[in-house]
């Protein structure tokens, strides 16, 4: 399984993207914020950086682009999405390195669909996950159901 770093500010979306990646048996590393997810990723080798390029502290847009511009992070896979509604965010994420961008509204079948296709193949699970109806729902409405 992928080991993944998921660098999200909010105190609720973090555990829930967490939770759905551990689901599938990859090792899941949070942080709060980039400085913290900086230091991570200095520590410590991933295979996917999913980031939320929209956080109070520092842009998350500028972490990506500072991670390609090191040729340590070559084949680190970048996810990148927001809570806004921007469409212009998208154009700018891929710019700035990231590998996908997810725009709202954001569903557990399009976070779980845009993970997988990151993964290194020696990563990937023999036999793909069953996707189940309640994948289409968001990932809001999805935490409280589980909590």
């Amino acid at each position: 399984m992928a080991r993944i770093l998921v660098v999200e500010n909010s105190p609720l979306m973090r555990p829930a993207l967490c939770d759905l990646l551990a689901m599938d048996g990859h090792t899941v590393v949070p942080a709060v914020h980039i400085l913290e997810a900086r230091c991570k990723l200095e520590k410590t080798a991933f295979d996917v950086l999913v980031i939320n390029v929209m956080p109070p502290d520092m842009s998350g847009l500028n972490l990506v682009q500072k991670l390609r511009a090191e040729a340590t992070y070559d084949s680190l896979s970048i996810l990148a999405y927001t809570a806004t509604e921007d469409l212009r965010m998208c154009q700018r994420a891929i710019n700035a390195g990231a590998d996908r961008f997810l725009e709202r509204p954001l569903t557990v079948a399009k976070f779980k669909s845009a993970v997988r296709r990151l993964l290194p193949e020696s990563t990937l699970p023999q036999t793909p996950p069953v996707l189940q109806p309640a994948y289409a729902v968001s990932f809001m409405t999805w935490w409280e159901q589980k909590r």
